[in-house]
């Protein structure tokens, strides 16, 4: 594709050289020049922040891991009725522990 449109380029400046309209054809190729150069910096841009991609995502799906593993404990605590033994043991033991 940048060989294409290079030759493209450079066939404009030939014409923008030996014809009329010379000027609008110079205009014309500068506006194609930055609109290359554009898009080659946003490219390289691309490039960069694909590398920080999979990263996040393994943090992101971790982070999933972790709340459902939050979420499964809340829901065994909730299950838990307060008038079983063990668990008012516990209770009991823990306020002794309280200012």
């Amino acid at each position: 594709m940048r060989s294409a449109l290079e030759e493209v380029i450079d066939k404009g400046r030939s014409l923008a050289n030996s014809g009329r309209m010379e000027l609008d054809t110079h205009l014309a190729i500068e506006k194609l020049d930055d609109i290359v150069d554009a898009a080659d910096q946003l490219d390289m841009e691309v490039d960069s922040h694909k590398s920080q991609l999979q990263p996040l995502l393994a943090q992101a799906d971790a982070l999933d891991r972790d709340v459902e593993a939050a979420e499964n404990v809340v829901d065994a605590l909730i299950s838990r009725t307060l008038t079983d033994p063990a668990i008012a043991r516990v209770n009991s033991i823990y306020s002794l522990f309280r200012p």
